[in-house]
């Protein structure tokens, strides 16, 4: 039960990140079409409708133009996205304020859109915060402009009564709408709630899908031991570092990490299809049992298309079919089963060499004994370049220690 709440919190957390990440590129971007609303304000000042001067039009065009840029070149940093939130909010509500400092234009309901963007975030709290803030921002601009509004259209009043009337007026307006901005807030947080339970069923579902192949693997492998397991592990631990230290970071993107991470698994699913007499041999194979067992990069590829495609979403079936594809390719190119090198090797599958190789050294087999670790570790780096990324086995060789206590724990050494 714990864990299940453990997953399900997982998840609702995850469903947050990328939400938040989507919703702050859409409005990054619409506020690029803000910049089209000073050509708007010359327009109908000119055939009269009300009147605004050309400098006005050019300084809202400029504030537009600087916080657009703000944001972009912070969204092309390394900062947290719910940060990135709060930062996009203030930006877009300073140009609504902006806009409506001018008495000459007509601008109420406005100041409560930055609220209701704020419901994408599905944060029933944080649009609370944002209209908290809104509103003191919206006030703020009455004030601004209550000289130049007296002098327009209220000669009777002084700009301080002038101020204080109109902003208990909006207040009105602005209290009402929030109001049925949180009655909106509300429903959409109830319908996400239910959206994730049952999203976290299928979840669990795939889940232990991808565990049962795992395991049987396992059970037709057995001289490998808990090979599967041990290796999913290396691989968790070298995308960590990965991402800490931003390696590859404009593809290795909190998504990519965690199929990655799913999908290492299942990696030699294609070893289902090699026969008995081949896959459990106590003794090397001839060269024609090799050219089998190579098959089995293939036929997990084929397999994971065939049994996943109704359960897992394409993304993470493309990079479980690279992965037990190109497993073996190595990066100068010697590999099998396509002879790809370099970085056209997908991502996934040159740290699942890595893991791969590493487990397969130290691990005592039927046709092999052990190997010590540091023997395993300078092979790897011997072959870094040649075999492997190079980028990729420095950080495997930085996370030495918890590479080895993660094959201590699962012990490596046994045989089934």
């Amino acid at each position: 039960m714990g864990q299940a709440k453990r997953n399900k919190e997982g998840f609702d957390q995850e469903t947050k990140r990328t939400n938040t990440r989507e919703v702050n590129k859409l409005i990054h971007t619409t506020m690029w079409y803000f910049m089209t609303l000073p050509s708007f304000v010359l327009f109908f000042s000119y055939i009269g409708l009300f009147s605004v001067e050309k400098r006005y039009a050019m300084g809202f065009f400029i504030v537009s133009l600087c916080t657009n840029l703000f944001l972009f070149l912070l969204s092309r940093t390394n900062i947290n996205e719910n940060y990135l939130r709060y930062i996009t909010m203030i930006a877009t509500e300073v140009i609504i304020m902006v806009l409506g400092m001018k008495a000459t234009m007509g601008i109420n309901i406005t100041y409560i859109l930055v609220p209701v963007i704020s419901c994408a975030y599905l944060d029933r709290k944080f649009t609370i915060k944002v209209s908290i803030v809104s509103y003191f921002m919206m006030l703020i601009a009455v004030f601004v402009r209550a000289s130049e509004a007296v002098q327009l259209d209220f000669p009777d009043y002084d700009a301080l009564h002038w101020a204080l009337s109109f902003s208990a007026a909006y207040t009105i307006e602005y209290v009402a709408l929030f109001l049925a901005i949180m009655l909106l807030s509300s429903r959409t947080q109830s319908f996400l709630a239910k959206l994730t339970a049952h999203s976290q069923k299928i979840i669990t579902l795939q889940q232990n899908t991808i565990g049962s192949f795992a395991d049987l693997i396992e059970s037709r492998d057995n001289s490998t031991g808990q090979h599967v397991k041990r290796t999913s592990g290396i691989v968790k631990i070298i995308v960590d570092g990965m991402q800490s230290k931003g390696i590859y970071k404009e593809i290795m993107n909190d998504e990519l990490c965690e199929r990655i991470c799913q999908a290492a698994p299942l990696h030699d699913i294609g070893k289902i299809r090699i026969p008995d007499s081949i896959l459990c041999k106590p003794g090397r194979l001839t060269d024609e049992e090799m050219e089998q067992i190579k098959t089995h990069t293939v036929a997990g590829a084929e397999i994971i298309t065939k049994s996943l495609s109704s359960l897992e979403e394409m993304a993470f079936i493309q990079v479980a079919k690279d992965v037990a594809l190109f497993h073996h390719e190595r990066w100068d190119g010697a590999g099998y089963p396509t002879g790809t090198s370099g970085e056209t090797i997908p991502v996934g599958a040159r740290i699942m060499a890595v893991a791969d190789v590493f487990d397969a050294l130290i691990s005592k087999r039927c046709y092999k004994e052990t190997m010590e670790y540091d023997q395993a570790f300078d092979i790897i780096k011997e072959s870094q370049g040649s075999h492997f990324d190079p980028v990729i086995v420095e950080v495997f060789l930085a996370e030495k220690a918890k590479i080895i206590d993660i094959c201590e724990q699962a012990k490596c050494r046994e045989i089934k």
